[in-house]
């Protein structure tokens, strides 16, 4: 009886043996190419963070930068005198028009005119009917 049982139990472990193998095969393969593909995931994700760090950074940076300038007394006093129109004991200011009034109250002939003279009468006249 023994020999019997080994028997089909060698007869069942060859039957069975290469579709064991090939399902595990299988099993590991699967769970290979899963573990690659998190794997690769983790990658981009991490890809992503470090460039969105770098460019936190670099606004921190200039964050860092700008406050040090605001934080300057000559800062200061020029927001004061150009905001405010504030000026210090002794100083007189001047308010100047913008640089459009300016342009139409200066007598200087521009550059970029040309000064053309009027058509004739017989041009209007050619204009007109053509």
């Amino acid at each position: 009886m023994q020999e019997t049982k080994t028997v089909n139990i060698n007869r069942l472990w060859k039957a069975w043996a290469p579709a064991l193998l090939v399902g595990l095969s299988i099993l590991f393969t699967v769970s290979l190419i899963r573990n690659v593909a998190l794997l690769m995931a983790g990658n981009a994700e991490l890809a992503r963070a470090e460039s969105e760090l770098n460019l936190k950074q670099q606004a921190n940076q200039k964050l860092k930068e700008r406050l040090a300038i605001v934080t300057t007394d000559q800062y200061k006093d020029k927001l004061t005198r150009d905001k405010l129109g504030l000026a210090k004991e002794g100083e007189t200011v001047f308010i100047m028009p913008e640089e459009e009034v300016l342009r139409q109250l200066s007598p200087r002939i521009k550059k970029d005119e040309q000064h053309t003279l009027p058509d004739s009468n017989w041009r209007k006249w050619l204009k007109l009917f053509m």
